[in-house]
């Protein structure tokens, strides 16, 4: 799934009880963007997620739903959005869809209980709490739960992108291949580039001529790093 609105997602992993994997934050982002595209829309978004575990969504439940145990997933949109044709305009802010909580720990139980991958559960999860930043509320009525139920299993079976990361061997190495690097930072890669070469790797660090080269490493890659599209 390829958008062509720029989706920049912010990581966060707030929870030791399961192990957050590169393949995991990858299901969250194809979640997100199958949620998007299937809603319409159009506009630039920025959505922040929070791995947690049963204890800290239990304390946010808590806090600011007043509902003293934990949940799976908690929904913190930034405005309110009410349907494909009615988008409110973008600014620098606006583009801030909001943000999603979910405890991993609990999506285990939850896949567990109900039969199925854990994966699965997760992107249930996102997707539900994608409908939530867009403007659903299945607490409003039987209607818009049965709405949101059907659109969050779509979105949840929607299948996702796989990326096949190409494995860099010794014999590689003796042969020349080239390493292709984006380039972040001009003057710390503008010395690593010369460091590769001399140890037997021939690196290439390529030019970012604008914003979107960035956004696509960001795309792609743990934008928990430091340098977030290597």
């Amino acid at each position: 799934m390829n958008r062509k609105i720029s989706l920049k997602i912010y990581f966060e992993n707030a929870q030791e009880k399961l192990p957050l994997t590169y393949k995991l934050k990858m299901l969250v982002r194809e979640a997100v963007e199958a949620t998007l595209d299937l809603e319409n829309y159009q506009n630039t978004a920025e959505v922040s997620v929070t791995f947690t575990d049963n204890e800290g969504i239990h304390e946010l439940n808590a806090k600011y739903r007043g509902v003293d145990r934990p949940t799976d997933v908690l929904s913190f949109p930034l405005f309110d959005y009410e349907g494909t044709s009615e988008e409110p305009p973008v600014d620098e802010m606006m583009n801030m869809l909001g943000d999603i909580v979910i405890s991993l720990e609990k999506a285990k139980e939850q896949a567990e209980q109900f039969g199925h991958s854990f994966e699965r559960e997760v992107a249930f999860l996102t997707a539900h709490s994608m409908l939530h930043l867009l403007g659903y509320d299945h607490e409003l009525g039987e209607e818009e739960d049965k709405e949101m139920r059907e659109k969050q299993n779509i979105h949840a079976e929607s299948k996702p992108t796989v990326y096949h990361r190409a494995e860099y061997t010794k014999k590689m190495r003796k042969e020349g291949y080239t390493i292709l690097a984006p380039q972040m930072l001009p003057i710390h890669f503008s010395i690593l580039e010369p460091v590769c070469k001399k140890h037997g790797y021939n690196l290439v660090v390529l030019d970012n001529d604008n914003r979107k080269a960035i956004d696509v490493g960001l795309k792609y890659v743990n934008n928990d790093a430091c340098f977030p599209s290597i």
